[in-house]
């Protein structure tokens, strides 16, 4: 979705129109996750038009604000926090065995 203002009510149109689209068309749409970048209008129009899903954050969005505020992490600490992050977003299980 690309907007020009980037206000909740310009999400809220966004999702309400694509929820009425997939009933229009007789689709079942149960979001129960949504990545999304941490724009406070777009959070609060997913959980107005989705209260039940989850909102997770978009992996670019993560580590680039990781980065933009590496002085903040302790240079010592600043490779294991970003090792950490990696570890939580390509988790190691039984269905993902090759990281």
């Amino acid at each position: 979705m690309f907007v020009s203002h980037e206000q909740e009510t310009d999400y809220q149109h966004f999702f309400s129109s694509l929820l009425q689209l997939t009933v229009d068309l007789d689709i079942n749409l149960d979001v129960q996750y949504l990545v999304q970048d941490a724009w406070t209008a777009c959070h609060n129009a997913v959980l107005t038009i989705f209260p039940s899903a989850t909102i997770i954050m978009c992996w670019f969005h993560v580590m680039y604000n990781i980065k933009k505020h590496r002085s903040l992490i302790p240079e010592q600490l600043y490779e294991s926090v970003v090792d950490n992050i990696r570890d939580m977003h390509y988790p190691k299980n039984k269905l993902n065995s090759d990281h």
